[in-house]
C-alpha cells in the first residue's frame, strides 16, 4: 500500500515538474584505482549528455570533472579517452 501511494505521489509531482531524476549512467573503472570514468546514457534536464570523472574515497564518490555534450556517443568517447589515458599512466613505471 505504501509503495503504491509513493509511486502515485511521485507521478503527480513529476507531471508538475517538481521531481527531478538523475539520468542513468555507465562507467569504466580500473581495478584497484581510485577513479571512475563515466557518461550519462540518458539526456539530463538541460537536454545534454555528460562525461565525468569521479574520485572514489572510502566514504563517497567525489566528482572531479564534468563535461557536457550534445550526443551520447561523444560523451562516451570522451569518458573512454580519459579511461585509456589513466590506464596508460598506471602502466608506466
Amino acid at each position: 500500500m505504501t509503495e503504491e501511494l509513493t509511486a502515485e505521489v511521485n507521478k503527480v509531482l513529476q507531471k508538475m515538474g517538481l521531481v527531478f531524476e538523475s539520468p542513468r549512467f555507465r562507467y569504466w573503472r580500473i581495478r584497484n584505482d581510485k577513479y571512475a570514468f563515466g557518461w550519462t546514457t540518458e539526456k539530463s534536464g538541460d537536454g545534454k549528455f555528460y562525461a565525468f570523472i569521479y574520485r572514489i574515497t572510502k566514504k563517497a564518490w567525489k566528482l572531479t570533472k564534468k563535461v557536457k555534450f550534445g550526443r551520447r556517443k561523444t560523451a562516451k568517447a570522451r569518458a573512454y579517452k580519459w579511461y585509456c589515458e589513466r590506464k596508460e599512466k598506471l602502466k608506466q613505471p
